[in-house]
């Protein structure tokens, strides 16, 4: 087929007005067809070797792509008439076909889009006959020279002609094995089962609802479900004598022992022995082993384990769950992870994580990036400690630990331990150790109420004086000559900017060092002020000894005196001071 079309070249740029279609069958019957057309330059046919691109869709506009681009280069182009050859495989299956064109002069840089693209007329379906699958022609029918030979050669899905039965065929109507109504068919019958029949379908079916008792599987029953009692066993061994009601059952021997089941209901065993002995109520058992034997009137009790909660006597318990190899529960409300019989975890390589795939202790609980564990210290397994950090190594960890007798409370390097009361800072213990206490209580008159630090770092009242306190004990002679060698300072606290007095600890360790205490490295530190009374009593008794001294001396003078007068007025009492006397 030939596609005929007029291409207008104007200022550099190609447009496409009017497109004639017309057949030309190249080679026989093939899918390729000649596209004919004339290019005009400014109003005249245009000349000289083009590059075409031509594309075939399925959308005037947008749409897919249908087969490859086919190029063609350097196509002569006399006096605007052109013509190729194309070929865009089998695409042409009845559907509205259009042509898109670019081109470009020979050797140039970048393709020019004709527009619109051009739909393809009826003329080029004519291929579509390649395909017309249906239209098949039997051998036999090329010899055929009647109407009734010509239709006999036709065939329906490759079946010959002369294997066709018509209606009246007498195969179609004579009796013959199986008869209607054998055994050998599968009855529909919905009021009364068909008895001892046996049936085998090879192949995929398709049913709405199936209705039995129960199901087998190589001649053992694997699925068993009672109307009456509610029942679901799925298992090779089906429970027996039991008056218990709404269980669901799965596993090797789902049969429980019927000399002690008379009342459980609402549990779901799955396990190789599911549900042995069971008669609690409201239970779930996940477990190679499962089974709740001796559990009069325990209930809601969740067992996962191979062989889980095997033979252990529950009594009462309720709402509890055992996870682990031969895990047991013993305690109503509880939840134990366990991997050996009677241990319930016991064995210490056996961590649990909770937020966390990676767990570093017996138990990890993880929450966004805060993180608690639950274990052993590291440096010393009889501390049981729980750790807000993500280490357990002793120095290492937050948290608190305890060996049943002492608790230690940890926290990392640099960090504060902090007590509050309703979100209100009470109690700091600083990095180093400095406590910081930010509500005291009143003092009253005549209590203790001033605290000291004592020798191991203690704090305690001032001034705890008992003789059992103490031990060589001597007289302390300090007084006068250690305070007048004090010299009291005014200053500026660095650490708050406050104008205080008081005396500096070095020069006080000068004069008296059991005046002064030292820090932890043993460098003076502080001042005893409290100590400083004990030595004003010295120096006070000091003082009243020179004053009572000193009064003795002036008696005695005095009574010098009064001699001296006596006998001085006795000699002359005109003298003025015996006229006074």
């Amino acid at each position: 087929m030939m596609i005929y079309g007029v291409l207008l070249l104007k200022n550099g740029m190609i447009w496409l007005s009017v497109l004639v279609l017309f057949v030309t069958i190249i080679s026989g019957q093939s899918t390729a067809f000649t596209y004919q057309g004339n290019l005009t330059n400014s109003g005249g046919p245009a000349s000289g070797n083009f590059d075409f691109e031509f594309r075939l869709f399925d959308a005037a506009d947008e749409g897919n792509q249908l087969g490859a681009m086919v190029p063609r280069l350097a196509v002569p182009v006399s006096n605007g008439v052109f013509k190729v050859d194309l070929d865009f495989g089998d695409q042409f299956p009845g559907s509205v076909r259009y042509l898109e064109i670019r081109l470009r002069t020979a050797g140039s840089i970048g393709y020019t889009v004709l527009a619109p693209r051009q739909s393809l007329s009826a003329t080029p379906y004519a291929v579509r006959s390649l395909n017309a699958l249906n239209a098949v022609i039997a051998n036999s029918a090329q010899q055929a020279t009647t109407a009734t030979t010509a239709n006999n050669a036709l065939q329906l899905g490759g079946v010959a002609a002369n294997q066709y039965v018509i209606t009246t065929d007498p195969r179609m109507v004579n009796a013959r094995q199986p008869t209607a109504g054998s055994e050998s068919y599968i009855q529909n019958q919905t009021a009364t089962p068909q008895a001892s029949t046996g049936f085998s379908i090879d192949g995929i079916g398709r049913a709405g609802q199936f209705d039995a008792a129960s199901y087998k599987i190589a001649g053992i029953d694997v699925l068993r479900v009672s109307a009456a009692d509610r029942n679901t066993v799925i298992g090779q061994t089906q429970i027996s004598s039991v008056a218990t009601e709404d269980n669901v059952l799965v596993g090797y021997e789902t049969g429980r022992n019927s000399s002690t089941e008379t009342g459980g209901t609402w549990n779901t065993f799955v396990g190789s022995r599911a549900g042995t002995g069971n008669i609690g109520s409201n239970n779930t058992g996940i477990g190679a082993g499962t089974r709740f034997q001796g559990f009069p009137n325990g209930g809601g009790i969740t067992l996962i384990g191979a062989d889980a909660s095997a033979s252990f006597p529950f009594n009462t318990i309720t709402n509890s769950t055992a996870i682990g190899y031969r895990s047991s529960v013993n305690t109503a409300n509880s939840i134990v992870l366990g991997s050996v019989a009677g241990q319930n975890g016991a064995d210490t390589t056996v961590n649990v994580g909770i937020g966390t795939s990676s767990p570093g202790a017996r138990l990890h609980l993880r929450n966004s990036a805060s993180r608690t564990l639950f274990g052993e210290l590291n440096c010393n397994t009889s501390f049981a400690a729980i750790s807000f950090s993500t280490s357990l190594d002793c120095g290492f960890y937050a948290g608190i630990a305890g060996d049943g007798n002492s608790v230690i409370v940890n926290r990392r390097t640099g960090h504060f331990v902090l007590f509050r009361e309703g979100n209100v800072d009470q109690i700091f213990i600083l990095p180093g150790g400095t406590i910081q206490l930010n509500a005291l209580g009143a003092g009253t008159v005549g209590s203790q109420s001033t605290l000291c630090r004592n020798s191991s770092n203690q704090i305690a009242f001032c001034g705890s004086s008992s003789v059992k306190y103490k031990t060589d004990i001597g007289t302390y002679f300090g007084g006068l000559d250690v305070v007048t060698r004090l010299q009291p300072v005014a200053f500026t606290l660095k650490s708050d900017g406050n104008r205080d007095l008081g005396l500096v600890a070095e020069n006080v360790n000068e004069i008296e060092p059991l005046l002064t205490y030292t820090d932890k490295e043993g460098a003076v530190d502080g001042v005893r002020y409290e100590r400083i009374p004990v030595v004003l009593i010295n120096a006070i008794k000091e003082q009243q000894s020179q004053l009572e001294r000193q009064s003795q001396k002036i008696s005695e003078q005095e009574k010098r005196i009064e001699l001296l007068v006596k006998i001085a007025c006795e000699a002359n009492r005109s003298l003025e001071f015996c006229k006074e006397n």
